[in-house]
């Protein structure tokens, strides 16, 4: 996977919409790597449900307060799709195909021989091998329909959509950004949010799986609420004891995803060796301990401060991190 730094010849924004929150980064320059805006606003329930938009009116006269507010007026953004949706499957592709021919023969293929859980996609691939007989691939895929919901929905905001990524090769080409991943590690990257939980796998700077797992807690059973910053943060409305119950499942799910790509992605020749952990789930910390207390795995916070000295991003927010890394992917 080729991992790029943008060109700032045009300013591009970068947009993070989810079910609970609307983010956006700005970057001042690259080298050394400095945020020039980080905004963010919470969503009220109702308006999306699981990636999918709910109240398209109502989503959009708040979007509207952000781009006026944030001073995003006809800008172009990249965005990343709701992780609910997308797809990833490696791929061989039966026979040797020229690199410039790729795309067109998953034009072809895709609905015919290479069948996905919906009729009209939006693709992309990364070249995970190749050889002289065959060509392996990793597909990304996600519902055409629901990607031109965001795109028209943006255009009605008077902003243009330029770019579509994942949160999980956002977030993972930041950590490579900052020289927190080799590429003989097996990495399980969770991002933890307050709906949902990620669940991606890399190897040699390469995704090889992805799962999306959502909490049992709705949208509404959270509460906005001042933080000690000042900034606006959540608070779970209900007993604590439900939240240590949620994130006892979810680290019995991760636990399986562990053994899975253990025992039949690799026929036990390979393991995950480290767990990189971010999002903006404000019992973070508790999941990663229930978790390291299953597991006989390294986890780590992601900290982007800690490998490169006097650099714009010591105080960077874990619930950034895709929209930073978002903004490192280069718009050709």
């Amino acid at each position: 996977m080729v991992l790029r730094l943008p060109s700032f010849k045009n300013k591009v924004g970068n947009l993070i919409i989810k079910d609970h929150v609307i983010r956006y980064v700005e970057l001042k320059q690259t080298e050394p790597l400095m945020i020039g805006k980080s905004q963010e606003r919470y969503l009220p329930s109702g308006l999306i449900e699981n990636g999918q938009i709910i109240d398209r009116q109502g989503l959009l006269f708040i979007l509207e307060e952000c781009v006026e507010e944030w001073g995003m007026k006809r800008s172009k953004v990249r965005i990343v799709l709701p992780d609910h949706h997308v797809i990833l499957r490696p791929q061989t592709l039966p026979e040797k195909i020229a690199e410039d021919e790729i795309r067109s023969y998953l034009f072809m293929e895709i609905g015919s021989s290479i069948h996905l859980p919906f009729d009209d996609a939006i693709f992309d691939y990364v070249i995970s091998s190749e050889d002289e007989d065959e060509v392996n691939i990793v597909l990304f895929a996600a519902p055409e329909k629901l990607v031109l919901s965001y795109v028209e929905l943006l255009q009605e905001a008077t902003l243009t959509a330029v770019v579509a990524d994942l949160s999980s090769l956002s977030t993972y080409r930041l950590c490579f950004y900052r020289d927190l991943v080799r590429p003989s590690d097996h990495y399980l990257l969770l991002q933890v949010d307050l709906l949902s939980v990620n669940v991606s796998i890399f190897t040699k700077h390469q995704p090889v799986f992805m799962r999306h797992l959502s909490w049992p807690h709705a949208h509404a059973d959270w509460e906005l609420s001042a933080q000690k910053d000042g900034e606006m943060g959540v608070k779970f409305k209900g007993e604590k004891e439900e939240l240590f119950t949620a994130i006892s499942e979810i680290t019995n799910e991760v636990e399986r995803i562990v053994n899975f790509y253990q025992y039949s992605m690799n026929q036990g020749k390979e393991s995950v060796t480290r767990v990189l952990v971010t999002g903006d789930h404000p019992y973070l910390h508790d999941m990663m301990q229930s978790m390291n207390d299953r597991l006989s795995l390294p986890f780590e916070l992601i900290d982007v401060s800690s490998s490169r000295q006097h650099e714009g991003l010591f105080d960077l927010s874990t619930r950034y991190h895709a929209a930073v890394g978002l903004a490192l992917k280069e718009v050709t």
